[in-house]
């Protein structure tokens, strides 16, 4: 999904990302920069991540972390 149709359709797209437990790829000219996932995933990856001693990426727990 390109960055502008992601723009245009935030609200609906990071809805569908919640209820679905999907992925969505956002790409700036042609090459993937980002990727929209849901909380219970972004916890389930931070678990994994916490329990291989790397540091937990969750957004609500980080330091210097902002809403968008």
């Amino acid at each position: 999904m390109t960055i502008c149709a992601v723009r245009v359709e935030l609200g609906p797209i990071v809805r569908w990302v919640a209820r679905q437990r999907e992925r969505v790829t956002i790409t700036d000219r042609g090459r993937p920069t980002a990727v929209l996932i849901g909380m219970p995933e972004l916890a389930e990856l931070d678990q994994a991540a916490a329990g291989r001693g790397h540091q937990v990426s969750c957004p609500t727990c980080s330091p210097g972390a902002r809403d968008v």
